[in-house]
């Protein structure tokens, strides 16, 4: 069989058979007192790197796509390390600008680089390893009766990943095109839900698109959404150049934007955060949009 056949999802499920690894975005390890993260991320930049994109980006990038999922469990990040892989042939000012994107999104967001490995290869290649502490672990998996909250900012990369090469000079694609290169964490939400941590029951960031989010979070529950997570900056950019909003919305990835399933009677707090309620939790399985199924399904290696 090959992976085109099985897939990423199946060929993680036969690691996870394998090793016994738990189904989670991170990795939990008990030291002492302590309750330690472990998150590590990377890629091919043969798949990553973007035509609009400069090596300092990639670099920037691929370290707030491993914090991000640090950050979006409740943990602090305490240091990283990274590996790079580059072709014989690469400038050594582009490695350089890969270590100084992810020295400066580490230096960013709380986790200074420590270390590291150089490799050569015929493709060029990074992977980013984040250690943190937090208090509880938090699994993927929402509760009958939770709502989803989220930031409304969905559809800006999606607009940027269609569009970047004919319509660049739109402010909202732009803006896209931006979110794409410079990712930023809601340091602003992150700051804040740490008083209200028991109210959140499951988390999971948006790095493989929204409608992946929500398919991993509907295994075991059945999620109604019941809004698109999404300013009306981007509905109208959608109707203005003819695209589905929905699949701006579920499809695009790498926004890195936190998908918190919380106790109903905590999402007023959240609102105050200037999130939004965008869906409900019931029993049963899969995701339900619009009175039918959804059938965005975000990213996936080898099927995309």
């Amino acid at each position: 069989m090959k992976l085109t056949e099985l897939g990423e999802d199946g060929l993680l499920k036969l690691i996870r058979g394998m090793s016994g690894i738990t189904d989670n975005d991170v990795s939990y390890i008990r030291l002492g007192e302590s309750l330690l993260l472990l998150k590590i991320d990377g890629g091919a930049f043969s798949r990553t790197k973007m035509k609009f994109m400069t090596y300092y980006d990639v670099g920037w990038r691929t370290t707030v796509g491993a914090l991000s999922d640090i950050y979006v469990k409740l943990g602090k990040p305490i240091a990283l390390v990274s590996s790079i892989t580059a072709r014989r042939s690469l400038e050594v000012n582009d490695v350089m600008s890969v270590a100084r994107g992810i020295m400066d999104a580490g230096n960013r967001y709380g986790a200074p680089l420590i270390g590291g490995d150089l490799n050569e290869g015929d493709d060029d290649v990074i992977d980013i390893a984040v250690l943190g502490i937090a208090e509880r672990e938090i699994g993927r998996q929402p509760r009958p009766g939770d709502s989803l909250v989220t930031i409304p900012l969905f559809g800006f990369n999606g607009l940027g990943f269609k569009l970047w090469d004919t319509a660049h000079e739109d402010p909202t694609v732009r803006r896209g095109i931006n979110m794409l290169k410079r990712p930023e964490l809601p340091m602003n939400v992150y700051d804040s839900v740490g008083r209200l941590g028991t109210c959140i029951t499951a988390s999971i960031d948006s790095s493989d698109g929204l409608g992946r989010a929500l398919h991993i979070m509907g295994e075991k529950s059945r999620i109604i959404i019941t809004q698109l997570p999404a300013p009306q900056e981007v509905i109208e950019a959608a109707n203005r150049f003819g695209t589905s909003i929905e699949e701006l919305v579920f499809n695009a990835g790498e926004e890195y934007l936190p998908i918190f399933s919380v106790s109903h009677d905590c999402v007023d707090e959240f609102l105050r955060l200037g999130m939004i309620e965008f869906a409900k939790v019931e029993e049963g399985r899969g995701v339900q949009y619009n009175g039918g199924e959804l059938m965005y399904k975000g990213w996936e290696y080898f099927v995309n």
